[in-house]
């Protein structure tokens, strides 16, 4: 019998050693094991049950097979590093790159994080530049989740750490290779389920991004947007596709319009409607630039100060109170979109200056002779150009009334 090569012809025993049991699952255990022939590399071995109740042992081991033939092919910095593979006779061991970390299921349930937006959009674009590798070489998971996404850092330590080398995408058991929607086989995770699994379709690729939908609506609340303890009822609410967005994320942010935008392209019970991975990536939430909060905040005490600067000089001219209300109830905007805009900290800096230059020139005219001031009418007077269509205000606007358009009427 030829052994494939991703297969080795030793045994696991005579390459590595166990150190300690790292988790259980239904038919696997896995291990911190350690090479033989170097002591300092650390791996993390997978060994599988190839006896299952039902199940052949034949069909057990060709199961595991193809698992690690797939993982043998793949070299990508988001999804986890294959090793070795071993077949013997009560168990199959697949052998990966060991990581320290926890799976952000974990992370959301046991530690209780609180996932921003920002980082919703890093690991999101770490999850899809996977998912995107994958199906460029027509390889569909088939069980994304929260659980099978691995962080081998917490950015809540290090703020300056980037995801794109952290984030892994792990656990290829039901991952498969696809032609067109050849599919049809009920696999993966009942709450991160495409429609058409449930509908006994045949499918394709579409089904990895309704569950990257499904891991977005997670990341954003902490709950699934689908959930029932009984499938059947969980299977009518997801053929339904009926869910609601909050106000604000489990971390108490508002939710921005581009990221309600994102998750409702993907939740879509219709596949041949639903974003693509290329669509997704350049869709506006994964690159847009957020103003933060403190810059917003910022800006607001500008315009506070310089409302009170206004009256006291008894001009006549008066800040139209709706834009300012507008620009309270705005926690993100992008203001870069098209090459004429500058950048957001550039407009609000220069906002802030802006302003700051008119109450400089109020404070000089209320120093000045009476006579002076009092023949300063509302003619004379120029409003700051922040405050015309063109700027800043003006931007945000036209920003927020794009972004808002393109959220389904149901789900605003």
């Amino acid at each position: 019998m030829t052994v494939p090569e991703f297969i080795s012809s030793s045994s696991f025993g005579n390459d590595y050693a166990i150190i300690d049991r790292i988790g259980d699952g239904g038919y696997s255990t896995v291990f911190l094991a350690a090479s033989k022939v170097n002591r300092s590399q650390y791996v993390a071995a997978k060994r599988l049950n190839k006896q299952r109740p039902g199940k052949s042992t034949e069909v057990m081991t060709n199961r595991y097979k193809h698992e690690a033939q797939i993982l043998s092919t793949l070299d990508h910095p988001n999804i986890l590093h294959y090793e070795a593979a071993y077949d013997e006779k009560e168990y199959f061991y697949i052998v990966t790159e060991y990581l320290t970390g926890n799976d952000l299921f974990a992370q959301i349930t046991v530690d209780d994080r609180m996932i921003k937006e920002k980082e919703c959009r890093t690991i999101l674009r770490s999850l899809l530049l996977a998912v995107q590798y994958l199906h460029e070489k027509n390889i569909v998971h088939r069980d994304i989740k929260l659980e099978n996404i691995l962080s081998t850092i917490d950015l809540k330590d290090d703020e300056s750490s980037s995801y794109q080398e952290m984030i892994k995408l792990i656990d290829f058991g039901f991952a498969s290779y696809v032609d067109g929607n050849n599919l049809n086989d009920s696999v993966g995770t009942h709450y991160y389920a495409a429609p058409e699994i449930y509908k006994h379709e045949y499918y394709g690729k579409a089904v990895d991004m309704w569950s990257i939908g499904v891991v977005a609506y997670c990341l954003l609340y902490g709950q699934y947007p689908f959930y029932a303890k009984q499938k059947s009822i969980l299977g009518k609410q997801i053929l339904s596709g009926l869910y609601r967005f909050r106000s604000r994320n489990r971390a108490g942010e508002f939710v921005s319009a581009e990221m309600k935008s994102f998750i409702a392209n993907l939740l879509v019970v219709n596949p041949a409607q639903r974003m693509t991975v290329e669509e997704a990536l350049n869709h506006p939430f994964m690159k847009q630039e957020r103003i933060s909060f403190t810059t917003v905040a910022t800006v607001l005490r500008a315009v506070q100060k310089f409302k009170r600067l206004v009256k006291n000089s008894k001009k006549v001219t008066k800040i139209d109170e709706k834009k300012c209300e507008t620009a309270s109830s705005v926690t993100s905007i992008d203001l870069s979109e098209g090459s004429s805009h500058a950048s957001p900290a550039e407009d609000s800096s220069s906002f802030i200056i802006t302003i700051h230059e008119s109450a400089k020139s109020i404070k000089s005219a209320k120093s000045t002779k009476s006579t002076a001031t009092n023949t300063m009418t509302s003619s004379s007077f120029v409003l700051p150009e922040v405050f015309s269509d063109s700027g800043v205000w003006g931007k945000m606007k036209q920003r927020v009334h794009s972004v808002f358009s393109m959220i389904p009427y149901n789900l605003r």
